[in-house]
């Protein structure tokens, strides 16, 4: 498959000016206790996949397993690719070509299983010289509200309109089933949280937050609809749709608390 926005086109992200918060205990963090991963399908053959990532002496490697219709189990062990989000998606590769070569690509975005349930990542897989395309979702490890950014992706963007000066959301939750918080920062590093009804997707409220309101890990994935300036604590990641149309970029902490296995070794933010 070939990602869109890969080869650079499918869409543009201008550079925004955004300096990212540095607000305390939402740093804290703790090691979970299930493997992280990516579990992918598709059809046309039918095939599944599974990566589970841990550390070892500071790098990440994965214990990738595939099934395949017609074909026998494919058992290796990847690791990150020298390219993994450097254009905006995943990729690892094979520390080895025994039994065969495998690299793995997710691109964040719906992708629309065959079953016709949404998920969040587009994903190709590589088998020697055999591609296998489909979907693909996050699971295990630690939770992050960024894993379900899509299904609230219209609040977000009605949240980051309201809030004046707003630049970033760094967290969105459900209070109720009928409404939706999400929480941005403005550009003088000031937090709004917004209130906003499912049904009708109306804005009910916007507050300023004070300095103690603040959830465990928020802020360490922050949502932008432009790209930001470059950083070395930050990873960032490319939301796009199936035509290659840029939807926002996720800027994922390197420094202080970075999720599990997603951009690099586990190094700091850890209990």
């Amino acid at each position: 498959m070939d990602f869109p926005g890969a080869d650079g086109g499918g869409g543009s992200a201008s550079q925004t000016g955004f300096v990212y918060p540095a607000i305390g205990t939402a740093f804290a963090g703790t090691r979970p206790e299930t493997p992280y991963g990516m579990a992918a399908q598709g059809e046309s053959p039918y095939w599944r996949s599974t990566i589970e990532l841990y550390d070892l002496e500071g790098e990440v490697f994965g214990e990738f397993r595939l099934i395949a219709a017609g074909q026998d189990p494919i058992l290796t062990t990847l690791r990150m690719a020298p390219d993994h989000l450097v254009n905006g998606f995943r990729r690892y590769i094979s520390t080895t070509p025994d039994p065969v070569p495998v690299s793995a690509a997710f691109q964040a975005g719906p992708c629309i299983d065959f079953d016709g349930i949404e998920r969040p990542f587009f994903a190709s897989v590589r088998v020697d010289d055999v591609t296998y395309e489909g979907c693909a979702r996050e699971e295990g490890g630690q939770w992050d509200w960024s894993r379900d950014l899509l299904t609230r992706y219209d609040q977000i963007l009605l949240c980051l309109e309201e809030v004046p000066g707003a630049v970033a959301a760094i967290d969105a939750y459900s209070p109720s089933e009928e409404n939706t918080a999400v929480r941005v920062l403005t550009d003088d590093q000031s937090r709004f949280e917004c209130v906003i009804v499912n049904a009708d997707l109306r804005l009910a409220s916007v507050r300023e937050l004070d300095v103690t309101e603040v959830h465990l890990n928020e802020g360490r994935t922050v949502f932008l609809t432009a790209e930001p300036e470059a950083n070395d604590c930050r990873a960032i990641e490319h939301i796009r749709r199936a035509d290659g149309e840029l939807m926002g970029v996720l800027a994922h902490d390197l420094c202080q608390n970075p999720r599990t296995h997603v951009e690099g070794p586990l190094a700091a933010g850890e209990s």
